[in-house]
């Protein structure tokens, strides 16, 4: 007679797993905020910033890049985390080798620094906030140039 987890131990997984998900879909949904919210701010600056009294302020621009750039990482970063916890969890109900106990415990020391540097060499964070701050750059190149000629 083979061994068949109870019906408790089924909804418990159940649970687990969405728990699991929510996670990765809130870290997911965190770090597209961040991406919006770093070109919404950026561009609101540019408008502010590139006025000819203003532009010596231009490097200001910078910050809100940098800073969500970081956010956005360390979002990546943890959903790496997660999305590895779901798919060793998996593994191991696949394989009848787990212990429900064991298998639900939530540790993020693990690789957690190390999924943040990655995220950052990451073509989805990088290539964005690269991409914009060369744009302001070269903004700021062309107002000043055009500012001086005239």
């Amino acid at each position: 007679m083979e061994n068949k987890p109870s019906k408790i131990d089924l909804n418990i997984t159940q649970t687990h797993i969405n728990t699991l998900q929510n996670i990765i879909a809130r870290l997911s949904n965190y770090s597209m905020s961040c991406k919006t919210w770093t070109v919404t701010i950026v561009a609101a600056l540019c408008v502010v910033i590139f006025d000819p009294q203003k532009i010596k302020y231009y490097f200001v621009i910078f910050v809100p890049i940098l800073l969500f750039w970081l956010f956005d990482c360390y979002y990546l970063g943890l959903e790496r985390v997660f999305r590895n916890i779901y798919d060793n969890f998996l593994k191991s109900l696949k394989n009848e080798q787990t212990n429900i106990c064991d298998d639900m415990r939530i540790s993020l020391k693990k690789k957690r620094l190390n999924n943040f540097f990655k995220a950052m060499l990451s073509p989805s964070t990088t290539l964005l906030y690269f991409a914009l701050a060369i744009i302001v750059y070269l903004l700021y190149a062309i107002i000043n140039k055009v500012g001086m000629t005239q």
